[in-house]
């Protein structure tokens, strides 16, 4: 009878732990392909981002205006540069700094108050340019819960 108990007992925690291990893969295999459906995207944020500073230093919030508008009719995506602390520099006034608390985790989340799946992309350490997509366009991706 010991032996039979041992046996068992074997097998269950050989059985947990291959469970275990299966999940914690599963898990690193779902998280480290979130985003490569939206590869040329984060090139395009990366892009875009430097692009939308240079015209904010060079021609101030008229010539980032332009530039994000150019962004909107190409793309129709919602294009955003912000401070550091989330302010936008051009554009109507809105609160992004949720929006970098998320970032800050990862790049690619949906934002359910914006109704948009957020790519966010942090340029120069002084500034962070979002594309924010249409819930139409975007069809999945990781929610950020607010904190």
């Amino acid at each position: 009878m010991k032996t039979l108990f041992h046996e068992i007992l074997a097998w269950f925690v050989a059985t947990a732990t291959l469970a275990v291990a299966g999940f914690f893969a599963v898990s690193a295999l779902v998280e480290s392909t979130t985003n490569r459906g939206y590869e040329l995207h984060l090139r395009l944020i990366r892009f875009h981002g430097g692009e939308a500073v240079r015209a904010y230093e060079h021609g101030g919030e008229e010539e980032l205006a332009a530039l994000l508008g150019r962004i909107r009719s190409a793309y129709d995506f919602h294009a955003v540069l912000t401070d550091r602390e989330g302010h936008p520099l051009s554009g109507p006034p809105d609160d992004f700094a949720s929006l970098i608390d998320c970032a800050r985790r990862r790049r690619v989340f949906a934002d359910f108050t914006r109704r948009a799946l957020v790519l966010a992309h942090p340029v120069d350490g002084e500034h962070w340019f979002f594309l924010l997509l249409p819930a139409s366009t975007s069809a999945s991706g990781r929610a950020c819960a607010a904190t």
